[in-house]
């Protein structure tokens, strides 16, 4: 499900899709009525989608085929704009807001943000040919681990999310994430503090950001992320550096800037580590279903 937002042209015009008050009083509905606010906003919508307004800010949840491709083709909604309503992630804060990177505002020649062109570059056919073989290894090493595991205990879910975590970072990061058992970890153990670090009360009261636990444990995340791929980035990025066909490869081939670079990677791990937590449950299905037939 992709949750997108857009704000009113109209300077002034405050709607909402539910009775709430003030915006404290919203925050709290959120976050401990969730189904009852759910059933109220669809049941309160004209096409039947999840949406509420915060503001002059439209929340909407959608989903299926359409969703994603509207989410990458669609010049009306803001693709980011929305990231300080959820509370978590490794968005660049600065006490006050969300500091959004350049990647997400820049459009490039084709009318399409610089963010959106890069993962459109990295879906094409060839790119994730290359990454085929790798990844199917990833796959059978995994599994192959469970199978060896002396204890004759192990934990499935916890597999495939690493799994998913490592096969994700090869496609949309750099080889040496994958490969290295260290840093796969480290940055295992950064994406669950920030899924576990929501700072949603920081949009009722912003004042209170620097008293806030949760606001250090999300700067302490994105400066694990960075921590481990700024040195990566770097490193290639020298003139007499070895050469390796991986995505890192490719920004750095098409002449994308060093920030650009590190910006988008940090991104697109933290989505990782989201996707990783859908898809696990995804591949034990599969997993499972296989084991019965």
């Amino acid at each position: 499900m992709l949750f997108r937002s857009y704000q009113l042209s109209a300077p002034g015009v405050i709607l909402r899709n539910t009775s709430e008050p003030c915006l404290f009083a919203l925050c709290c509905i959120l976050t401990t009525r969730f189904r009852k606010f759910w059933q109220d906003s669809v049941a309160k919508s004209k096409n039947g989608h999840f949406s509420f307004w915060i503001g002059k800010n439209h929340i909407i949840g959608i989903s299926g085929e359409a969703a994603r491709k509207m989410y990458l083709d669609s010049h009306d909604l803001d693709p980011i704009g929305g990231i300080m309503l959820i509370g978590h992630g490794p968005d660049a804060i600065d006490g006050k807001s969300s500091i959004i990177p350049a990647i997400w505002t820049t459009t490039m020649a084709n009318g399409r943000l610089f963010a959106h062109r890069r993962i459109l570059d990295l879906q094409k056919s060839e790119q994730l040919t290359k990454r085929l073989a790798r990844v199917t290894k990833d796959s059978r090493d995994a599994f192959q681990a469970i199978s060896n595991d002396p204890s004759g205990v192990a934990s499935p879910a916890e597999a495939c999310f690493r799994l998913v975590v490592r096969q994700y970072s090869r496609v949309v990061a750099a080889d040496e994430i994958s490969d290295d058992p260290k840093i796969l970890e480290r940055l295992v153990y950064y994406m669950h503090i920030l899924q576990t670090t929501s700072s949603v009360h920081l949009l009722a009261v912003p004042w209170l950001s620097y008293f806030s636990v949760a606001y250090w444990r999300r700067r302490y995340g994105r400066w694990g992320f960075s921590n481990i791929v700024t040195p990566i980035v770097n490193k290639r990025m020298v003139k007499s550096a070895f050469r390796v066909d991986d995505a890192l490869q490719l920004f750095i081939d098409n002449g994308d800037s060093k920030n650009y670079i590190i910006d988008f990677l940090i991104s697109m791990l933290f989505i990782a580590g989201a996707n990783a937590t859908v898809l696990s449950g995804a591949m034990l299905n599969i997993k499972i279903g296989r084991a019965h037939v």
